[in-house]
């Protein structure tokens, strides 16, 4: 078998889980994905092969891993890329019923009455100091991050 076919098979594979992700109510994540409204382009639905064109003209390479730029956006040309298993952890939505305040890298200390910015990088921890408004934390988050020129791979946090 040539290299090129495990790719395809590797990128079938891809589409496979993709589509399982949005469509299939028994498939383990479906509430993150089909659940919430996420879909695929109907074009990538209609015709696999053009989803494995678009993903061989757009940056795919073996290990990495499709992500949607926009987590509250579905699987399309515009909101799609590919990154490292890395990176793609770091693109996540907050789904963690711990999180309080709504923000990745920001929680409450009860005790203190302040909001605690940290940010986690190639295992590193930085605590970024501790606020007593949540939007001071998120801005501080954010600041830290674009300082570093890291926001490509660590999202800027919108204030809601």
């Amino acid at each position: 078998m040539s290299n090129g076919k495990r790719k395809d098979k590797t990128l079938n594979t891809v589409y496979e889980n993709m589509m399982s992700r949005c469509y299939n109510t028994e498939y383990i994540s479906y509430h993150n994905y089909g659940g919430r409204g996420i879909g695929v382009h109907y074009i990538w639905i209609l015709n696999k092969d053009s989803f494995i064109l678009w993903c061989k003209k757009n940056g795919w390479v073996e290990g990495f891993e499709i992500d949607r730029i926009d987590n509250d956006i579905g699987y399309n040309p515009t909101n799609c890329r590919f990154i490292i298993h890395r990176v793609n952890c770091l693109n996540r939505r907050i789904v963690n019923s711990d999180n309080s305040t709504g923000y990745t890298g920001i929680h409450y200390a009860e005790r203190d009455d302040v909001y605690i910015a940290s940010l986690t990088i190639k295992g590193k921890h930085f605590q970024l100091g501790s606020y007593k408004e949540l939007g001071e934390a998120v801005i501080a988050r954010n600041k830290f991050i674009v300082n570093l020129g890291i926001q490509k791979e660590y999202k800027i946090q919108d204030l809601i």
